[in-house]
């Protein structure tokens, strides 16, 4: 997932017109618009743009290229798996302890 994440950031900023990049200084800057969006949905972004990795040319070699295509239901699992609430795992936890005491008296 990390590297997930790290690949559409760089995908991301990669994409941003206005991106400049100091290989001396190694820093980031972007415009203001750009920027808040970056801080807003790439999780990544804050940390590149203050703390870079000192290797940008190559690491853009390797991501600018790659795709990076989710699992088949990836995205469908993990919007599942938060959108249940307590009450639904506490049942679900339940009705899985009753079939698991069933199977223990049962014998299997």
């Amino acid at each position: 997932m990390v590297l997930k994440d790290k690949y559409r950031t760089f995908k991301f900023l990669i994409e941003c017109v206005d991106i400049v990049f100091d290989i001396h200084a190694k820093t980031i800057y972007l415009d203001e618009d750009d920027r808040e969006e970056a801080f807003e949905f790439w999780p990544l972004a804050h940390h590149y743009c203050n703390n870079p990795e000192p290797l940008w040319e190559t690491l853009k070699i390797i991501f600018e290229p790659l795709w990076l295509y989710s699992y088949p239901g990836e995205d469908l699992a993990r919007a599942r798996r938060n959108s249940r609430k307590l009450d639904h795992l506490l049942r679900d936890f339940q009705a899985e302890e009753r079939r698991m005491a069933a199977r223990r008296r049962r014998g299997n």
